[in-house]
């Protein structure tokens, strides 16, 4: 069965060509999959845009030879009712098609699990012949709404990379990697005296607390090779007495930035109600929190020999996640069942 994967081109108003999908894209590769390319070109006419979609599909749908594996990495945004056709033109040629979830924007913005809401998510994903969710709970939520199609769960992003950290026990320090002008719980957390808390990303528009330590904006391949010590914190939302708002998506989905961190090999922090939750204790590469209220307690607590342990495996799954192991696995799954 020949294999092939979509990649698009996305204009620069439009740039969706995350580090993640650029990994996916490397990791099928080297799978011996077929790369067809298509540039979107984002219009903000409606008509221009719909008409552009229907275009690259019919260009699709051509160079994809029948009876093939075809995955798609999902959302498009090229919207679902284009995403249905592609879809349903696909299965007519006998094409069996994968979606890879790096989303759900209707999961991001709706908690509540409504059938009615997802009702477009669900006619799309029942279209496809597999799978690829983040975490069982993900999984779990997809079920509930409808999708019957096969699902395997990633667990973790792989995330490519040749640079590594070797970080230093030290109880006080916590890294944060991410977009700054989102995350404005960082300046309540800088409250707490009793830590040393790193930023890194873009220079955010607003003024950081004194205590806070700007560490500077990194190419996501260089920014593994830049944590000291400590550990790396995966929390959203705007308050740290509680996860808020859209810091509750971590219920199901995998953060990048975790995957990030662990790739550095840098042992994490993470919300105990977490989809990354159970992995953290499974794989032992970090702690678990409620809240971030008394983070510096819960840090006080974590002895030398406990941080070399989770530094240590930390290190040994960061070897996995830079050389692509999760999604070859689950590939090589679906391969079997094709």
């Amino acid at each position: 069965m020949k294999k092939f994967f979509l990649s698009i081109i996305y204009s620069s108003q439009f740039n969706a060509m995350t580090k993640a999908r650029k990994d996916v894209n490397t990791i099928l590769e080297s799978l011996n999959f077929s790369k067809i390319t298509v540039k979107y070109i984002y219009s903000r006419s409606r008509i221009i845009r719909s008409f552009r979609r229907l275009f690259l599909i019919s260009i699709l749908i051509r160079r994809i030879p029948r009876n093939s594996l075809f995955l798609i990495q999902f959302p498009t945004y090229f919207g679902s009712k284009i995403d249905y056709l592609l879809l349903s033109k696909c299965r007519r040629k006998g094409v069996k098609t994968i979606l890879l979830i790096h989303d759900i924007e209707e999961l991001r913005k709706n908690f509540s699990i409504n059938q009615k809401k997802f009702s477009a998510v669900t006619r799309v994903m029942n279209e496809s012949d597999f799978i690829i969710s983040h975490s069982l709970p993900m999984t779990n939520v997809l079920k509930e709404i409808g999708i019957k199609t096969t699902i395997f769960e990633l667990k973790l992003f792989d995330y490519l990379t040749t640079c590594k950290s070797d970080p230093q026990f030290n109880k006080r320090t916590i890294n944060f990697a991410g977009n700054l002008n989102k995350s404005p719980f960082i300046s309540e957390l800088a409250k707490n005296k009793h830590i040393i808390l790193n930023a890194f990303g873009a220079e955010p528009r607003f003024s950081l607390p004194k205590n806070v330590i700007y560490r500077g904006s990194f190419s996501p391949e260089k920014l593994t090779g830049e944590f000291n010590s400590g550990f790396g914190l995966i929390w959203d939302g705007d308050k740290i007495n509680e996860m808020s708002g859209i810091g509750l998506y971590q219920k199901y989905n995998i953060p990048h930035k975790a995957c990030m961190y662990l790739a550095a090999g840098v042992p994490v922090i993470a919300w105990s109600k977490s989809a990354i939750a159970p992995l953290v204790l499974r794989f032992g590469v970090g702690i678990l929190v409620d809240n971030l209220s008394n983070i510096d307690v819960k840090l006080a607590k974590v002895s030398e020999n406990e941080y070399q342990e989770m530094k240590e495996n930390s290190r040994k799954l960061g070897i996995r996640l830079r050389k692509g192991f999760f999604l070859k696995q689950i590939i090589r799954k679906i391969k079997y069942l094709s």
